[in-house]
């Protein structure tokens, strides 16, 4: 015959794994705000990125349209001129922004919309999507964060 387990095996084991689901939330909360330097290839709501020439900074602005809010893309350049996107994006919906990999062209991805870049021209940014220019090369960082894509 089996002895009951005691009362304070009981309060150990529930001890244990209070503490381990509080390290596990911490961890998981923590993740997603870890790369506070900007090595991080998206663009956040808290961290810009700077080009491949360094010649400009991306940032993403929130705007409220029809009580709904969205991302804007905004191109900095050094001289402080900003050129915002026409477009916006809808923050419930999954996005990511980020650099091309060699040249000054601004991707994005959205999950409501599909994937868009822009070209600056002129001190202009000129879009494109990229379901009508499917040989442009992706960011690899956008191939990895959504590979079922391409």
């Amino acid at each position: 015959m089996k002895k009951p387990m005691v009362w304070w095996k009981w309060s150990i084991l529930l001890s244990l794994i209070i503490v381990l689901l509080f390290v596990a939330f911490i961890l998981a909360f923590n993740s997603k705000e870890r790369d506070v330097g900007g090595t991080m290839p998206f663009v956040s709501e808290k961290n810009g990125l700077y080009s491949a020439s360094g010649k400009y900074y991306l940032v993403l602005e929130v705007v409220s349209k029809d009580d709904i809010e969205h991302y804007r893309v905004v191109v900095k350049t050094l001289a402080g001129q900003e050129m915002r996107s026409d477009e916006l994006f809808r923050t419930r919906d999954t996005f990511l922004a980020l650099w091309d990999d060699d040249l000054d062209r601004v991707w994005a991805y959205s999950g409501d919309v599909g994937i868009y870049y822009w070209d600056i021209i002129s001190d202009k940014l000129v879009i494109s999507q990229y379901a009508e220019h499917r040989g442009e090369n992706v960011p690899k960082a956008l191939k990895e964060a959504r590979p079922f894509l391409f």
